[in-house]
């Protein structure tokens, strides 16, 4: 991450590196389904409906989804974290009405991993099994917290219930779980903190 950071001159800014979802290769789904972002594949979100800077990069939410559900997080015009459930399958009035709501709600750049962990101000997640763990939540608007967690096994790490009370804890109203385990890093300013599994 550090090389990639420097190459592209973003050395000694604040930087946090987050999985979720990006650009889309169009329509590409299989054993994997790839996501090209900035030249390197991951394969960590499907969601049907991807914006990036406001712009469909691909709706496929009238198809016919491999997945029974997707979630797909996303800062409303409001400036309100919202999170959008696809029921998934072959529901193409139910998945586009989804998808239609993202974008009539103002959503700018859409982004997906699971489970939701805070909705309300209350706890929404309960599993106890422990990972390192990467969340985002919102506490009011303009006011987010991102959250690295970082061990050096992955049994000491935060389970779902005990990430989403840390953020109820911290005053989020709105909080997820992202991408976590040995991918997990946080850069600031150059120092770079990543999981060691």
């Amino acid at each position: 991450i550090n090389g990639a950071i420097n190459k592209n001159g973003f050395n000694n800014k604040l930087l946090v590196a987050v999985n979720a979802s990006g650009f889309v290769i169009k329509n590409s789904f299989g054993h994997a389904h790839y996501y090209l972002v900035n030249n390197a594949f991951n394969d960590t979100a499907g969601i049907p409906l991807i914006l990036s800077d406001g712009k469909v990069m691909r709706n496929i939410a009238s198809e016919k989804l491999p997945q029974t559900m997707y979630y797909t997080y996303g800062l409303k015009k409001d400036g309100n974290l919202a999170a959008y459930t696809y029921p998934g399958g072959y529901n193409p009035s139910e998945n586009s009405a989804v998808a239609n709501r993202i974008i009539s709600d103002g959503v700018k750049n859409t982004f997906g991993f699971n489970p939701v962990l805070v909705t309300n101000s209350k706890a929404v997640a309960n599993a106890t099994a422990r990972n390192i763990r990467q969340g985002f939540c919102q506490i009011d608007k303009n006011n987010f917290v991102f959250i690295t967690d970082v061990y050096v096994e992955a049994r000491n790490g935060f389970s779902f219930e005990e990430l989403a009370n840390y953020m109820i804890s911290l005053g989020c109203k709105t909080g997820f779980n992202l991408d976590g385990g040995g991918s997990t890093s946080l850069i600031f300013k150059s120092k770079n903190s990543s999981a060691k599994v």
